[in-house]
């Protein structure tokens, strides 16, 4: 059998009900029966549906470990973690300096998303809008098996400040499952003022001061730059943000580091970074709308950065919508099967993650299952026409 055929499998442990009972292995598949390559024949179909073709583009995730993270990459979204370890994060599609995506299965500095931003930018992000000077946004799976530290971003006219390196951290969640008692901390009350969360802060409860709120699946979270937040106890999200890993802990919940020792606080840098008098939107709930047959959305948000959408393809559906720039759709429930221009078909599970070039000419999901799937889809801020 050729090489390029053999099914690369990734093994996927069940929900806590079975924890460690193996379910069917997920595959990547080509809808001709081929695996997406991961070894040398992939340079045969690149030219056919990479970066000459400029096909569906899929990266290898990055796992960050964390000190809140938990094992739900692997249990829920079938991520081949490493045995061992709490992971709070799969990088899906990045060129931030930390780490910088790279081709599924390729080596070369060449196969870097940075690299393909430099060469192809016009070809990635379309001519239709103004291209960013570097690749931008960082998308992400969160697990958040415990808490994050009560946290703020800057913008960017603080980030340029006091972290020259990074840019202000715009980021929509939207939640993929979530235990019973988790919950997501999103902006002041209308009564937290500065002395009083400083004051909650040091009685070791911030989040006395913060809007709290109970997720389910579904829901949808803009936390704008200058937005106190946190998420945990068994929250898996979501995450399409700004490229930047700029982040001021106000809290961290008294616990210690793999060294017996606690993380870093920025408590003076937070309080410059928050925007005291913004009214926090509240989580948006799952409202889908009818856009064609078989297919529903919502939008998520909308700002200079991007425009992201939850959608929903009916089972046994396919749809074509409009293709007018860079989209990266991640696979939150159900599978879909991808058609771009003439590449072969392309299956897509829960949990992968895929970029499309704005230079494609036409784009065909289709959802081969007898339940709905659902994605989340970013794509470029809208435009005045």
């Amino acid at each position: 059998m050729p090489s390029h055929r053999r099914q690369r499998q990734r093994q996927v442990l069940t929900s806590a009900s079975g924890l460690g009972k193996l379910v069917e292995p997920v595959r990547v598949l080509w809808e001709d029966g081929a695996a997406f390559p991961d070894d040398q024949s992939w340079k045969s179909k690149l030219n056919l549906v990479g970066i000459i073709g400029m096909g569906p583009l899929l990266f290898e995730p990055y796992f960050r470990p964390q000190i809140w993270g938990g094992r739900r990459l692997a249990n829920v979204l079938g991520k081949l973690l490493p045995p061992n370890g709490r992971y709070g994060e799969s990088w899906e599609v990045s060129a931030h300096p930390l780490h910088v995506s790279r081709l599924r299965g390729q080596s070369s500095s060449e196969s870097t998303l940075a690299s393909l931003w430099e060469k192809s930018k016009m070809s990635l992000w379309g001519e239709s809008y103004p291209s960013p000077v570097e690749f931008p946004w960082l998308v992400k799976f969160l697990d958040c098996d415990d808490f994050l530290s009560v946290q703020v971003h800057p913008d960017s006219q603080l980030a340029a400040e006091l972290v020259p390196t990074e840019r202000g951290k715009d980021e929509v969640w939207v939640i993929v499952s979530a235990d019973a008692g988790a919950k997501v901390y999103l902006g002041l009350r209308p009564d937290a003022t500065p002395s009083r969360l400083r004051q909650a802060i040091q009685r070791g409860h911030p989040e006395d001061c913060l809007n709290v709120y109970s997720p389910q699946p579904g829901d949808i979270f803009h936390i704008p730059p200058g937005t106190v937040h946190s998420a945990g106890g068994g929250v898996l999200i979501a995450e399409i943000q700004t490229s930047s890993d700029a982040t001021f802990r106000l809290y961290d919940w008294n616990r210690l580091d793999e060294r017996g020792q606690p993380r870093p606080l920025h408590i003076e840098q937070a309080f410059r970074a928050i925007h005291w008098q913004r009214e926090v939107r509240a989580p948006l709930r799952t409202e889908f709308q009818p856009r064609g047959p078989g297919w529903l959305s919502q939008l998520a948000a909308s700002t200079a950065n991007f425009h992201i959408e939850c959608w929903q393809i009916a089972a046994r559906t396919q749809i074509e919508p409009p293709h007018l720039g860079m989209t990266v759709a991640m696979v939150l429930s159900g599978s879909v099967i991808l058609r771009v221009n003439s590449s072969p078909p392309l299956t897509l599970p829960k949990g992968e993650t895929v970029l499309i070039p704005a230079c494609v000419n036409s784009v065909l999901w289709s959802n081969p299952l007898d339940l709905p799937a659902w994605l989340v889809v970013c794509s470029p801020p809208v435009q005045p026409r």
